[in-house]
């Protein structure tokens, strides 16, 4: 089942806009919601939930996002945004989109460095179990608005001078780590993949 919920921005949303980035250029279009789920099957063998999802995924996620850059282009958008709950919706959202914030736009790609090889979808567990560490300290995920240029000007933003050095500069600054014996443990008894306290009822449907 697909649930979608947007709506069009006629004002830029942020409520801090970067120097340099453009504005009174039009409406954004605003993903407020998305969830692609098939509530009629359960998880099977090495299926993994992803945070705040309940059943598994349609496989349709580009698919629809075909369908929102063409809906905000049919409606004269100069971008779509969203603003990612998780760090695995982040990380979906990057292929196209953009962190407003350069520092934003650093931290992920820091995360996305340091977690490697930890798959995607075990370093956002992570973040809920405060097993991400940052200065030997747990860190929470840190969200903010993603954008998807349609507009050039925009697009010169994101691809500007400025905007590079500044998300090279802070991620060159972070450092993040996750607890290996911990994240290994939790791994082979399953208990990462719920959240903290919930009974694991993921896989009890064969």
């Amino acid at each position: 089942m697909v649930d979608l919920v947007f709506r069009q921005e006629l004002v830029p949303p942020f409520s801090r806009i970067p120097q340099g980035y453009p504005i009174n250029l039009g409406s954004y279009l605003y993903i407020e919601w998305l969830c692609l789920q098939d509530p009629e099957r359960s998880y099977r063998g090495l299926e993994i939930p992803l945070p705040g999802q309940k059943y598994p995924g349609l496989g349709l996620g580009w698919k629809v996002m075909v369908i929102i850059k063409l809906l905000a282009r049919r409606i004269g958008a100069v971008a779509v945004y969203n603003m990612p709950e998780y760090y695995h919706t982040a990380r979906f959202y990057h292929r196209y989109f953009h962190y407003l914030d350069p520092m934003l736009e650093g931290r992920l790609l820091a995360l996305d460095r340091d977690t490697f090889p930890s798959h995607v979808v075990d370093t956002s567990w992570a973040f809920l179990h405060g097993i991400v560490m940052h200065n030997n300290k747990p860190c929470k995920w840190i969200g903010g608005p993603q954008i998807l240029p349609l507009h050039p000007e925009l697009d010169d933003y994101f691809q500007s001078d400025n905007y590079k050095t500044s998300l090279h500069k802070y991620m060159n600054s972070l450092r993040f780590t996750l607890e290996p014996d911990k994240m290994t443990d939790m791994i082979k008894n399953r208990s990462l993949y719920r959240e903290p306290g919930e009974v694991n009822s993921f896989f009890l449907g064969g």
